[in-house]
Parts: C-alpha cells; structure tokens; sequence
C-alpha cells in the first residue's frame, strides 16, 4: 500500500450520522443471519474529536465484538486510526494485510487466515472493527451489511446536517480573574445524560490555564499567565458517536 497516494485518491469525504444502538439492536447480515446486542453489552468512550462504542454481537452463529469509531475530522483521521490500531500488536509480525478489493474506503483483514474471523474497515469518518470469537468464521456478510446501512446514512443526509445538541451552560467563579489564582467552572447536571456523555478534555486546555482538580460537578483551574484563556469540553451524541465540542473563554488579569 503506497499511503501518500492512497491518500490522493480518496473519494469525497463523507460523514456517517446514523443511530448505531437502533442499527444494531437486531439486523439479519448478507447472508440472512440475525444478530442481536444487549443494552447492558453497551460502552461508550470520547476525547475531544473521537466518539466510539464496544459492544457484542450475538447470533445462533457465534459472537462478534464489534467496535465503532467516529472521528470528527473526517477519514484521513479515521484512516490513521485504523492503520496504528491495527500495527499495534505484541505479536511478532502485524496480523492484518490491506485488501486492496474493498468494498469499503479501507480494508485490512487477516494477514495469514483463510477465513476473514477479524478485519478493520473505514467508511467517511467511521472506523468499525469486527473479531469472531469462534474459529472458521467469516466477519465480511456483517461488514457487508454495516457498510449498506452508511451508504444509506450518507445519501439520506447529502447536507450532512449533525445532531442536535443541548444548550449547555456554565458557570465561572469567580467572575474576575487573575494570573496566579484558581478558579472554578461548574458543570452542568440536567442536560439528558441518557443520549449525551458530557466531559472536561483537559487536553485542550489553553497554555495560561492549568488544571488542578474535579469534584462532583466542579472543575478547578488554575490561571497561569494573563490574557485570554479556554476551557474546552466534549459532548458526545450516544447515538451517532458525533462529539462535539463547546468552550468556556475566561479573560485573566495580571497579578497585583
């Protein structure tokens, strides 16, 4: 695989908005299997641009861990996900191969198996990874079937309009600043936590603000130098693994 002109010829970049838990509840694959998950089988993860779920797939086949990744920027991003997730392994040699027939943007399947029992593929943002737990397995009639439900998830939505989000407020103490002094930002506690996971991403925290601490609902932060400074959170919509991201901007005084 020649990445840089991989990259060159990629299509149009897409951006897959579907509801995963209700795609994935029950569905019969290419080959008219039907597969189910369970509520409770559900997880969910996000940092500031990457929203993703684990969960399992069950059928009178088997079981599939299946494992979804949304990337806000786009499918380079996706594609880099899924080249290092894939290249990271503690065995001796990569176990996946590129399989330039597919079906797919990207494609990497087992590199030494005759059965497909695992394979890594990228469609727009999305990165999904599928493992058998059985042995002589072939994961590619529920790709097939994932990768119809994206295509139809684009075509439905060719503005690609995002989720709505909730309005989220917050509450900086106190309300002067100065360089060398903590403050507080208070979170929220009623926006719906059923459909949105909601997180401080200290990661983009501005160079003048350090973090200290978190208790219950309240951030504290420590201003470090004067000028403008922001506070950044994530917002991940659980049911298209869509994160966004809202700031708090605090102006911070020089010292007495």
């Amino acid at each position: 695989m020649n990445y840089a002109q991989f990259i060159r010829q990629l299509p149009k970049d897409k951006r897959v908005i579907l509801d995963w838990q209700a795609l994935l509840s029950v569905f019969k694959d290419s080959e008219g299997t039907i597969w189910r998950t369970r509520v409770q089988d559900y997880f969910y993860s996000r940092d500031a641009e990457h929203g993703a779920l684990d969960t399992r797939l069950r059928s009178d086949k088997g079981s599939i861990r299946i494992v979804v990744h949304s990337l806000s920027q786009g499918q380079e991003d996706a594609i880099d996900l899924a080249l290092w997730d894939s290249s990271m392994s503690n065995a001796p040699f990569v176990p996946y191969k590129y399989e330039p027939q597919c079906f797919s943007t990207l494609c990497l399947i087992p590199r030494q198996q005759s059965t497909v029992e695992f394979m890594t593929f990228v469609y727009g943002n999305i990165v999904i990874d599928l493992s058998y737990s059985g042995d002589n397995n072939d994961v590619r009639p529920v790709a097939h079937y994932l990768q119809s439900a994206m295509e139809k998830a684009v075509a439905a939505n060719p503005e690609q309009r995002l989720p709505a989000r909730p309005k989220i407020t917050y509450t900086v103490t106190p309300t002067r600043i100065k360089a060398g002094e903590t403050f507080t930002v208070t979170l929220p506690t009623d926006y719906p936590n059923t459909q949105w996971d909601f997180g401080f991403s200290e990661e983009l925290l501005t160079p003048n603000i350090t973090y200290d601490k978190k208790r219950m609902n309240i951030i504290t932060l420590k201003a470090v130098s004067p000028g403008k400074g922001v506070v950044s959170f994530s917002l991940m919509d659980k049911k298209t693994l869509w994160v966004f991201t809202d700031t708090v901007t605090v102006n911070i005084d020089p010292a007495k």
